[in-house]
C-alpha cells in the first residue's frame, strides 16, 4: 500500500503568536517588533489644524502592527484606517505596509515605500505567518521570544531540589494604589538636541482601574486600552513655536489581560531615533 505524503507547512501560528520580529528589511525603521491588533489602535496624522488621530483596526482575519502606521496583515483580511473619512483594503495574500493619510486626513493610502503596492508574500494561509519570500523587498519574520516557553533541565547529580513554596508574582491587582517604575534607560542621541529630562515621576497614583500617572503635568503614566498596556515615560519637547513642552514617548507594550497589572511579558517600545534599553519593573515600593 503506498504511502501519502502531507507537506509539511511552515510558518509562524497566527492563534499562538501575539508579537512577531521583522528583519533584514532595507530600511532600518521597519526592522522592530510587531504586536498582534486587538480591537483598534490609534494612528496620528498632520490636519490643515494641527494634528489629528484616527483608528486602525482590523475587522476580519489578522494583522500585526508598529509604530502606529507599519502592518502585517493577513490574507483575505480587512485593513480599516478611519481618519476624517475611512478606507478599507484586502488582499488574498499576506501582506506588509505601511499607512500614509494626507490631503487632511481624507487622502489615505497602503504601500511600501518606494513602490506604490504594499510587499506581498505568495502564502494564502491566514493561520501562518510566512518567515520568508517576501517581495519586491525582502525580509525576514521570526516569533518574538515572548511566545516562546524555555524549558531548562535540573541538575539533580547533587541530588538537591530547590523547592520555592511562595514563586514571585506575576501580576498586581487592579487595586494597587501607587506603582513605581524602573529598569528602563531612554537614551536621547546627542544630535537630537530637542528633547530632555525623560522621567516617569515616581509614584504613577492610580486614577482608575485603567490608568496610572503621578497627577502632574509632566511625567509618565500606564494605561490599559483594548487588553493591550501601554507604557509612557514624560519628556520635553522643543519647537521653535512653543519652545519647550511637556509631552509623553511611549516606552513599552504588552499584550496581557486588563484584568491585572503584569509584570512580565513587557516589551520595549522603540520610536525614531530614541532608543529605549533594560526591562520593564513594576512593583509598589521604590
Amino acid at each position: 500500500m503506498g504511502r501519502i505524503l502531507i507537506p509539511k507547512l511552515s510558518g509562524i501560528p497566527v492563534a499562538s503568536t501575539s508579537q512577531v520580529i521583522v528583519s533584514n528589511y532595507f530600511n532600518p525603521p521597519f526592522n522592530n517588533t510587531y504586536r498582534k491588533i486587538v480591537g483598534s489602535s490609534q494612528i496620528p496624522f498632520t490636519d490643515g489644524d494641527g494634528t489629528g488621530v484616527g483608528t486602525v483596526e482590523i475587522l476580519n482575519g489578522s494583522g500585526y502592527l508598529y509604530d502606529f502606521n507599519k502592518i502585517i496583515l493577513s490574507p483575505n483580511a480587512t485593513l480599516r484606517v478611519t481618519a476624517n473619512t475611512y478606507v478599507e483594503f484586502t488582499y488574498p495574500s499576506w501582506a506588509f505596509g505601511v499607512i500614509n493619510i494626507a490631503g487632511d486626513g481624507y487622502d489615505i493610502t497602503f504601500y511600501l515605500d518606494g513602490y506604490p503596492n504594499p510587499n506581498f508574500n505568495p502564502s494564502t494561509n491566514p493561520n501562518l505567518i510566512p518567515t520568508s519570500g517576501w517581495s519586491p523587498r525582502d525580509m525576514t519574520i521570526t516569533s518574538s521570544s515572548s511566545n516562546k516557553i524555555s524549558i531548562k533541565k535540573q541538575n539533580l547529580s547533587s541530588g538537591k531540589i530547590k523547592l520555592y513554596k511562595n514563586p514571585p508574582p506575576t501580576t498586581l491587582p487592579l487595586s494597587t494604589p501607587n506603582l513605581y517604575v524602573s529598569g528602563l534607560s531612554v537614551i536621547i542621541p546627542p544630535e537630537y538636541t530637542n528633547y530632555a529630562n525623560p522621567t516617569f515621576g515616581n509614584p504613577l497614583i492610580r486614577q482608575n482601574n485603567t490608568t496610572w500617572s503621578n497627577g502632574a503635568s509632566y511625567g509618565g503614566f500606564l494605561l490599559s486600552s483594548q487588553n493591550v498596556w501601554y507604557l509612557y515615560v514624560g519628556i520635553e519637547q522643543y519647537s521653535e513655536e512653543d519652545g519647550w513642552q511637556n509631552q509623553s514617548l511611549q516606552v513599552a507594550t504588552n499584550t496581557a489581560s486588563g484584568a491585572s497589572i503584569p509584570l512580565t511579558g513587557w516589551v520595549n517600545y522603540n520610536s525614531g531615533g530614541i532608543l529605549i534599553e533594560g526591562t520593564v519593573v513594576l512593583s509598589t515600593t521604590p
